[in-house]
Parts: C-alpha cells; structure tokens; sequence
C-alpha cells in the first residue's frame, strides 16, 4: 500500500468512528414519541396523539417491532374515538402483521366492541392455537402441561423446613419426625394449587393428592403458603394456573432429614 493509499485509509477509519459515534449520540438523543403520543391521549388531543404515533410506526424510524405494534394498538384506540372504523381495522392488521400472536387485553376495559375488532383481525392460524382470553376468574390447568401459548409458573422462594417443625414420632427406632411411609425412611406429597397473578399461592386452593409423609404435610403446607412463584403468563400479562408441586423426603441417620422440591 502506498503512502497516500495508508493515509486515505486512515482517513475514511476516522470518519467511520466518527459518523458510529454520531448514530450513538443521535440514538441516545431520540425523543420517546410513543411516551408523548399516551400523554396527548391522556389529553385528549388526537390530532397530536397521532402525528406522533406516526413517527414511531413510520418504517424508517427505525423503532423496536414491539414499540411499533404498540403504537399501532394505540392508533386503533384513537381512531376508535374519533369514529374511524375503517382506520381502526387497518391499525389492528398492521399490529398483527409484526406479531400475530399479539394481546391486549386492556382493550376490553375500554368497549367490548373495540375487543372483538381486535381478536377479529387476529390471523386464524394462529387464533386457531391461542387459548381463549382470561376473565378474572379463569384458571389454566398447568398441572401437567399448560395450554399452547401460556408458559408454566415457576418456583422462586420455599422457606426452610426443618424435622423441629414435624411432631416426633412415637418410634423407639426413630425418634425424630415421623411419618415417613412404612419404613419411616423415606415419604413423599403432592400438592396441587393455584398461583395467581401475583405469584402467591391462593389458600383456599390448596390439595393434597398424594402423601405417604402425612405428619409433614402441615409444615410443608405452612411452607407452599409463604412461597414465591413466577405466574404463568399468557404473553405480556401474568394469569392463574393450577399447578403441582412433589416434595421428595428421605431421613438421614437418626434425626437428620434431606427434601427435595419438583415443580410445578
């Protein structure tokens, strides 16, 4: 390479680390459109509202997929104020042309009618797999599997419990806590309840379907009452799930006990 050649290069390596730091300091200065276009809704300006949802759901904008369907989403509920049909249809379809697997439950607090328009536009393939909307009573059944589209809780705290928390038993063998099974060795319960949105356990949900540990059940029972969940979710928004969740116990030595947790 030569010397002019060297220097060209070094030259247009310069300019691109400067036009990189320029895109950064642009991307860092953009102004949050979506946050201004809810605060004019919230206002009640809709001209406004929509000129500004307009540049985040305008393809050189070069906004993330899910901001664009949420400008979209809102688009459609501004046109629906302004008795737009036509453009809160075609609203809806441009949200589910960037995700067919979109929900927006809010839009039944809003009017039942503008609900429907949504699911209406929603591609049936893909409706077709989608379990249905949930009211504030449902409850997926997730004790084996969930339902397509709703993801499992997951456990994320269980208090300690110790053998001191168990009645002891009346063997001479083995005088700790009892109640494991035949041998008194090993024992195991399963209970099945509800987790809701939360992420805590519902009391009043609580079953035991299987126990050969039946003196632990209370202190395990007082245990899966004080836990922590993740809930299941049905896309962006937290449901209630019915769940079971095993504990495993096997004694160790003479007054020494080990568990083991599985699910939900």
């Amino acid at each position: 390479m030569t010397r002019r050649s060297t220097i060209r290069a070094r030259g247009l390596g310069g300019a691109l680390l400067l036009l990189l730091a320029m895109s950064a300091l642009q991307a860092q200065a953009r102004p949050d459109y979506l946050a201004r276009a809810r605060e004019q809704i919230s206002h009640r300006n809709s001209d406004s509202a929509l000129a500004l949802l307009r540049l985040v759901t305008d393809s050189q904008a070069g906004e993330p997929a899910a901001r664009q369907v949420e400008a979209w989403i809102l688009t459609g509920v501004v046109s629906f104020y302004r008795g737009e049909d036509s453009s809160v249809v075609e609203a809806f379809r441009r949200a589910f042309a960037l995700d067919p697997g979109v929900q927006a439950a809010g839009l039944g607090a809003i009017d039942s009618s503008l609900a429907a328009t949504f699911e209406a536009q929603r591609p049936k393939s893909v409706a077709a797999v989608l379990p249905a909307p949930a009211t504030a009573d449902s409850v997926y059944e997730c004790v084996k599997r969930c339902p397509s589209g709703i993801s499992k809780p997951s456990l994320s705290h269980f208090p300690q419990v110790s053998p001191q928390d168990v009645p002891p038993s009346e063997s001479q063998i083995y005088p700790g806590a009892s109640g494991l099974g035949a041998s008194g060795l090993r024992g195991a319960i399963e209970f099945h309840f509800i987790v809701n949105e939360a992420g805590s356990v519902e009391p009043g949900s609580v079953e035991v379907s299987m126990s050969t540990a039946r003196a632990w059940q209370p202190a395990f029972l007082q245990g899966l009452l004080q836990a922590r969940f993740r809930p299941a979710m049905l896309g962006p928004r937290p449901v209630r799930a019915r769940v079971r969740l095993r504990v495993d116990i096997n004694a160790e030595g003479m007054d020494h006990f080990r568990y083991n947790l599985a699910g939900p």
